[in-house]
């Protein structure tokens, strides 16, 4: 961790970029708490933005807020997976719908989501980020089941 954190946060205040850290965790808000503020990586204390899955519920948020809370100061931003982009996913519909419903349970935390179009949300105050991926690739997509 010393020798590509350090060096990475330091490159980041100074071309000023935020860290994040594509972990797409999806456990227990417990065991995601240990596995984002503890551990061999100890995410929390560095990676600005990480994300998550819905599918466990609201607890990943609240797990993953508590240990951002407890290992730093600065603030932190998680990322819902509200939609992938692979052929098959079963991130459509309901799922994609609670997902959406999840991240409205802490506005503060949660800043946005991986999805392949808005998330609505604006006439409830909320301002998401959406960050969607395979933008600019070619859209024939890969032979592992990625479709842009």
């Amino acid at each position: 961790m010393e020798g590509t954190v350090k060096p990475l946060k330091a490159l980041s205040a100074k071309y000023n970029f935020l860290l994040f850290e594509d972990r797409k965790f999806a456990d227990i808000g417990n065991t995601v708490k240990l596995q984002y503020s503890a551990g061999v990586y100890r995410i929390a204390e560095w990676a600005d933005i990480t994300n998550a899955h819905g599918v466990v519920g609201p607890g990943i948020v609240s797990g993953l807020k508590q240990a951002a809370e407890e290992v730093t100061k600065e603030p932190r931003g998680l990322l819902m997976l509200a939609e992938l982009s692979c052929k098959g996913s079963l991130s459509t519909g309901e799922y994609t719908k609670g997902t959406v419903d999840i991240a409205k349970s802490d506005k503060d935390f949660v800043i946005g989501f991986i999805a392949q179009r808005d998330m609505g949300g604006r006439d409830e105050g909320y301002d998401w980020l959406i960050m969607t991926p395979g933008v600019g690739l070619d859209d024939k997509g890969d032979a592992l089941g990625q479709q842009y």
